[in-house]
């Protein structure tokens, strides 16, 4: 098992004055934007409501723009997640291949 390295969060303006009872039965959006810097993207696999990724079923059942993205880490998104200010650009260049940033909605 691998742990959550990155997470970001924003208050949305659904909250704003608004009861727990308003919210009850409507969507609220979820953002997604984590990096596994140690975690191939070929390794990761991710499921909702039981139709995992690895089935094909997330895809029948979530279609865009509701979905997710696996790619590569972005230089910044691998210093972020590993908290790593020592090594170059050419050494993390090489290292966050092996990571992997997943983002949708």
């Amino acid at each position: 098992r691998h742990s959550m390295h990155l997470a970001d969060s924003v208050p949305s303006v659904l909250f704003n004055n608004a009861s727990p009872k308003k919210l009850l039965g409507h969507r609220i959006p979820l953002r997604v934007h984590v990096t596994f810097p140690h975690l191939h993207c070929s390794a990761l696999d991710y499921s909702h409501d039981g139709n995992a990724l690895s089935s094909g079923k997330f895809e029948h059942y979530h279609k865009a723009p509701f979905t997710f993205t696996k790619r590569k880490p972005t230089v910044s998104e691998y210093k972020e997640s590993t908290k790593n200010g020592v090594e170059n650009n050419r050494a993390i260049e090489k290292k966050r291949s092996e990571g992997c940033t997943l983002l949708g909605t």
